[in-house]
């Protein structure tokens, strides 16, 4: 979290996307599977909406009930 924090601060001006990867970390927030938080994805994708740049999310394992 803090490189991508340290990325839109110092690079954004250079940068016209930003990358995340989904990893499955076992259950470490209640009803999520992924090692992010969902409030830090909600902040990467207010943050990267205001410097219009783009958010790539890729998740390495995912259920179809994840996806509805």
């Amino acid at each position: 979290m803090s490189k991508f924090r340290n990325a839109l601060r110092n690079d954004s001006d250079v940068l016209d996307q930003i990358q995340l990867n989904l990893n499955q970390r076992g259950r470490r927030f209640p009803n999520w599977t992924y090692d992010l938080h969902p409030d830090f994805l909600l902040e990467a994708l207010d943050s990267t909406r205001e410097l219009r740049l783009n958010l790539e999310l890729f998740p390495w394992v995912m259920s179809e009930p994840e996806i509805f």
